[in-house]
């Protein structure tokens, strides 16, 4: 299988819908490759997912550092909801965040065996306001990976 086929990009988009679907990277040969990027997106939903990957099962970013803010288009509006991930390093804010995240909800998520559940990271140069992040009914299931 294909990097590009196990992971789902999106960038620059509103209105977005991705539901009831897996997916799987190998996590021996994609074990810094993410399961689902938001990036610089408003109104997406993420639901009914099963994802299997070697870093961030989902990933929220809003740009990076000069150029994120020269852009300037806010993550806002995002649910996950009713999603399961496995091994992997769950749910991360950032560390992209130049051009700010507002608004996110990730509700009903399990993180099984994963070495990470919730991670926010920034880093010098790429951080921007974060706001409205609710983490609601998020479990930690099974031994964590070391």
């Amino acid at each position: 299988m294909s990097k590009m086929a196990t992971m789902a990009k999106m960038a620059s988009a509103t209105h977005v819908v991705l539901m009831a679907t897996s997916i799987v990277a190998d996590i021996l040969m994609l074990y810094d490759e993410d399961g689902v990027n938001v990036e610089s997106c408003s109104n997406v939903l993420l639901q009914r997912l099963e994802i299997a990957t070697g870093d961030d099962c989902v990933a929220i970013y809003s740009g990076s550092n000069e150029q994120g803010r020269r852009i300037n288009v806010t993550t806002t509006g995002v649910l996950v909801e009713n999603v399961s991930c496995v091994h992997g390093h769950g749910l991360t804010i950032g560390s992209r965040t130049s051009a700010g995240i507002s608004n996110v909800t990730f509700r009903g998520v399990q993180c099984v065996g994963s070495w990470k559940c919730v991670r926010m990271k920034s880093a010098r140069g790429r951080g921007g306001l974060v706001e409205g992040i609710l983490y609601e009914n998020v479990a930690v299931v099974g031994p964590v990976q070391t």
